[in-house]
């Protein structure tokens, strides 16, 4: 069950006036995503195919160090992609309560 909490996120997220930025976002997101994907597989093949034959333990110690730094580039990009969406978030809230608070102050006869 949805809390009320989500339900006006996803309100306010189908309704946005920042799609773009949203879009953006998301794809700032998925090449950081590749990026740290890459960073993982290209630990592994370096490790299959060392450049110095003889160095296994040099190698074991890269790709270890590789494996950690792309993680750390999803992590990084799971939360700048949340960091994004909830500065549209709040602009999204900021609008919708300036619109209600206008629309209020017209039915009451109230002039700004």
């Amino acid at each position: 069950m949805k809390t009320p909490k989500s339900q006006n996120l996803q309100r306010i997220r189908s309704q946005s006036a920042y799609k773009t930025y949203r879009f953006f976002a998301k794809l700032v997101a998925i090449l950081i995503y590749i990026y740290g994907t890459f960073r993982i597989f290209d630990a592994f093949v370096s490790f299959l195919f060392p450049n110095e034959p003889g160095s296994a333990l040099k190698g074991l110690l890269i790709m270890h160090i590789a494996i950690i730094i792309g993680i750390i580039y999803i992590v990084l990009g799971k939360v700048l992609k949340e960091a994004l969406l909830m500065l549209a978030d709040i602009a999204d809230s900021v609008t919708d309560m300036n619109t209600r608070n206008d629309q209020d102050k017209e039915e009451n006869g109230q002039t700004t």
